[in-house]
């Protein structure tokens, strides 16, 4: 799946911003429906796509029909239709930004055999941007793919430990040579039935953190 840019869920508003998208971005309502987010998305990514690439006649990785389920744009023209609609219904605009934290836009332009691509800083949104759960990250304790990839074994052999149903109860199963000491005061039913129960409720236990955990 490529990417292609970030939304952010103001305490008011609704924003979107394709890498590469230089224009105004309108505030969408805070809860949006599927409908103007698609719009705002198509009117982003077109004008991005053609700034960037079309009209400098370089390939673009945009395939008409463009769609987004359920929504569907033929055509790269498109992008005056929507901006017309979300005028109409007055929202208001951000800034204008020359938008790409995650270098995408620039990575893309490199390929394309065109110059890099000059961003725009800005800390609020930087900070808020989406980040990518596969991305390596340096830190004190290594790359977040090495961390990752500890976690897993850890949580693994945390799982192996962990018994199943079937060895909880052949661990109760006593072998028919053991010998067990019986007080002479109880019977030795129920000195089995209290040792199983001990035993399971501590199996049980067990299970339980190992799986909150």
């Amino acid at each position: 799946m490529e990417l292609v840019g970030d939304w952010f869920c103001f305490s008011d508003y609704t924003l979107i911003r394709v890498y590469g998208f230089e224009g105004e971005p309108f505030k969408l309502p805070k809860f949006a429906s599927r409908r103007l987010f698609a719009l705002e998305f198509f009117r982003q990514r077109l004008v991005a796509e053609n700034d960037n690439f079309i009209k400098h006649k370089k390939a673009s990785s945009l395939k008409f029909v463009f769609t987004l389920e359920p929504f569907v744009v033929k055509s790269i023209f498109a992008a005056n239709i929507i901006d017309q609609i979300l005028r109409s219904m007055a929202f208001e605009n951000d800034k204008s930004l020359r938008y790409d934290p995650k270098g995408v836009m620039n990575q893309r332009r490199m390929e394309a055999n065109f110059r890099g691509y000059d961003v725009e800083q800005d800390e609020v949104l930087d900070t808020l941007a989406n980040t990518d759960f596969h991305e390596a990250v340096e830190s004190v304790n290594g790359s977040s793919d090495e961390q990752d990839q500890k976690d897993q074994d850890q949580q693994t052999v945390s799982q192996a430990q962990i018994p199943t149903p079937y060895q909880v109860e052949k661990s109760l199963k006593r072998p028919s040579t053991d010998i067990m000491e019986v007080d002479p005061g109880a019977s030795t039913k129920k000195h089995r039935l209290a040792e199983i129960e001990e035993i399971v409720e501590i199996e049980d236990d067990e299970v339980i953190w190992k799986c909150m955990v």
